[in-house]
Formats: C-alpha cells, structure tokens, sequence
C-alpha cells in the first residue's frame, strides 16, 4: 500500500469540495421536470382535474356495476329457463307414467269384468264393480246412534239421513228359477223349528259385555237355525247338535230333512259363482277339521258334495240387529234376501214385492255403505261379506201386512267348530253321546213354544 499523501489528499478533497460547492453554486439554473413530483397548480386547476377524475372513475363503477347485472340477469333467465324446461320434462314424464297406469287398470279392469261376468252369466254391461274403504268416523257414529236409541237402526231416522250412505246397484237376477225350490224349503223350515233367543247381536252394538246397554232391547224380528251348534244339556253336557223341531211339528220337520241338501246344493252353486276362492277355503276347512255341512242328517255322514258351512241362519218378519262382527271361524259370510208373500199354505217368494217391505237395508258400517234391498225388485239379492272382520246390521224394516222379507247366511261358526273339535277328540265309545243330528232330535223331548 503506497505511503499516505496527506499534501495530495488535502487537494483531492478540496476538489471534491469545490465540485460539491461549486455544484450548489449552480442552483440557480432552472432544473428538469420531474414526474414523480409534479410542479404545483393552482387551486382552480386542481379542483376541475379532482372532478374529472371521480366522474371517471364513477363512470368506469357504473360500468362495471351494470355489466354484473346484465351477467346476472342472463344467468338468472337461463336458470328460470332450464327450471322451466326440467318442469315440463318432469310433467310429462308424469302424465306418460299416468297414461300407462291407466291404460293398464283399463286393460284389468276390462279383463275383470269379462271373468265376472262369465260368472254371473250376464253381459260386462250389467256387471258393475264398487272399491270400498273404510270410514272410522262413520262407523263410531252408527255405533253411537245405536247406543243413544237403545234399538237398532232406523233408515228414517233423521241422524241416520244425514250421513252419507250409498247404495249398492242391484244384484244379477240368475238362478231365479232354480232358488225358489231352496226357498220353499227355507221357508218351511222356519214354521218348524225354534227362535234363537241366544242372538247377542239383537242384544247389544257390537256384540261385546262393554257396549252392552242398561235394559236389555225387545228382540226386533225372528232368526231361525238350520245346522249344527253347540248345545248345552241337563247335567250341563255339552253336544253338538242340530236344530231341533218344536212340538207338534215333528212330521213337518221329519218330512224336510232330505231335501236339506237341495238347499244345501243350491246355495254351493251360488257362492261357487260369486265368490269362488273363499267357498274353496270354507270347503278345504271343513274337509280338515271334519265338520258336518248345515243340511247333513247326522255328524259324520258320507255324503256325495263336500261341506262348506256347519250353519245357516234364516231371518224373517221384519228382523234387526246392532252393528256387530259375526263370531265365525272365517271371515266369510254369504247370503240371499228376498221379499216373501203371506198365502194360506205359508210364505211364499214373491220377487216383485221387495218395496212392500220399508228399510231393512243391510248396513256396512265400517264402508258407509247399504244394500237398500226395498229398491232391488224383481231380483235375488246375494251379497258376500266379512262378517268376522266389518262391522254390519241388519237395519229396522217395517212390512205390509201379509208381506215379509226373508234373509239368510251361510257360515263356519267358531263355537261350532270347537264343540266338533271336542267330539272328534273323545274316545269313539263316547262320540255317540256328545253329538245329536236331525233324526237323534226326533227321539227327544221338544220345545212347545217359539
């Protein structure tokens, strides 16, 4: 490193020293403009520039305010547009899905009026099928109308009108001509035998202990039994038994009994053709459970058509009964109605005469829904019900004089199907003691009165 100069450092900082001096001393030259420092304006200038500048900036916001709506509304239509669109796509994928199910219930609904009406022999025209729902609200009101008159109901009085009750077409009028053999029959059988007192329908609504009322009602009307029951006998035994003859009608009776499965027969063919599933199963349960058919002479009898009900009630001069459900071993029930006609050999079918007879409609309390039989002239009425599972009376009639309407029913009873239950299980020594049939009741001590 060379030797300090300090003579000639002394000279270059007094240079430097001059530079920077004589620099400062040139100050009065005007200087460059400089962009980052802009000379000073006046007051004026500077508000018009102010103002220029926040109008553009105020455009340039309003710019891009209106673009943002304009972009909004596009998409917002497009949006409105593809709801649109989906919508109708959705509605008529709706109504095609519709049309197909209608055309489909069409089809079956067409298909099933064909297979009904090969049944009843009569045109599709003439057949006609009803859907039924149940209304609680209707049923709890019957019931309690029944409850408030202590009597069963009554079509004319003004609560019943006012709730609303349709009334069911009119049945087919086939097999006219080969009933009336049956009904004849029928009809006999009732001058012969006992009333049922036992009836707890004609006692109280619904047929059980908690709606049973204060004072036990007169009996409306009269029921008749044609089969087989459970019988109590002195000694408190217990038989299965059939019906027995009142006294002084023991040849009537004794004369009728082989034409029981006439009746028997007739009324096969008729709920064959009506309801041909559930008389399979009445039947296949009686064929298990070795019942005895309502027309057969004795428990045990062979006989040439199987069994299907064990029972068949017959009603006549203007019987009624509270709504109830019918104590059946299954929920099948099927019978005929029909107005009958006072001649001095006895009560005769007389099938123009229905409107002789006033109300008596058969009530489906838990549907809303009566069979007015007064409307149905000239015609057998057959109806097909679950007597163990919907509630149904049997409404208040009023007849002419000489006139009646008969009704009917064909069922397995469950208290009869126990007593045979018990008599198949005692040893075979004893069978002959618990049961009694048509011919043992000739042998017996019989009822005077009915």
């Amino acid at each position: 490193m060379p030797p300090y100069n300090k003579k000639h450092n002394k000279k270059r900082d007094k240079s430097h020293q001059h530079k920077i001096y004589s620099t400062r001393a040139d100050s009065e030259v005007p200087a460059l403009p400089n962009p980052h420092h802009p000379a000073p304006q006046s007051s004026e200038e500077g508000k018009v520039k102010r103002a220029s500048a926040a109008r553009f900036r105020s455009h340039e916001r309003n710019m891009r305010r209106d673009a943002k709506r304009e972009r909004e509304a596009r998409e917002e239509e497009l949006r409105q547009q593809k709801e649109i669109e989906d919508r109708l796509a959705q509605e008529a994928a709706i109504k095609e899905q519709e049309e197909e199910i209608a055309r489909r219930v069409q089809e079956l609904y067409l298909k099933e009026l064909a297979v009904l009406g090969s049944m009843f022999y009569e045109p599709n025209t003439k057949v006609h099928r009803h859907t039924l729902v149940k209304k609680e609200e209707y049923r709890d009101t019957v019931v309690g109308l029944e409850r408030s008159r202590g009597q069963p109901l009554d079509a004319l009085d003004p609560r019943f009108k006012a709730l609303d009750t349709n009334n069911v077409d009119k049945m087919s009028e086939r097999q006219r001509n080969a009933c009336e053999a049956a009904i004849d029959i029928m009809s006999e059988w009732t001058e012969c035998v006992g009333v049922v007192t036992n009836n707890g329908s004609q006692k109280h609504p619904i047929n059980k202990k908690e709606f049973m009322l204060e004072t036990a009602p007169k009996r409306l009307g009269s029921m008749y039994g044609m089969g087989y029951h459970p019988a109590t006998e002195p000694g408190g035994i217990v038989k299965v038994a059939a019906y027995s003859p009142l006294s002084g009608k023991r040849e009537q009776y004794k004369k009728l009994i082989p034409y029981l499965p006439r009746v028997a027969s007739t009324f096969r063919l008729a709920m064959l053709s009506l309801r041909p599933a559930a008389f399979s199963h009445m039947a296949d349960v009686s064929y298990e459970d070795s019942l005895p058919n309502f027309s057969d002479p004795e428990l045990g009898t062979d006989t040439l058509e199987p069994g299907y009900a064990n029972s068949l009630t017959i009603t006549k001069n203007d019987f009624a009964n509270f709504s109830h459900l019918d104590n059946d071993l299954l929920p099948y029930a099927y019978g005929w109605w029909w107005p009958a006609r006072l001649t001095p050999s006895g009560y005769k079918v007389s099938w123009k005469d229905n409107d002789q007879i006033r109300g008596g409609a058969f009530l489906l309390g838990d549907f809303g829904v009566a069979i007015d039989f007064e409307r149905c002239n000239n015609c057998l009425v057959e109806i097909n019900w679950r007597g163990k599972k919907d509630l149904h009376c049997t409404m208040q009639s009023q007849s002419r004089q000489c006139f009646t309407r008969f009704g009917t029913s064909v069922q397995i009873t469950e208290r009869g199907a126990e007593a045979v239950a018990r008599h198949w299980a005692m040893p075979e020594q004893k069978q002959e003691k618990s049961a009694r049939g048509y011919y043992g009741n000739l042998n017996r001590k019989l009822k005077s009165n009915k």
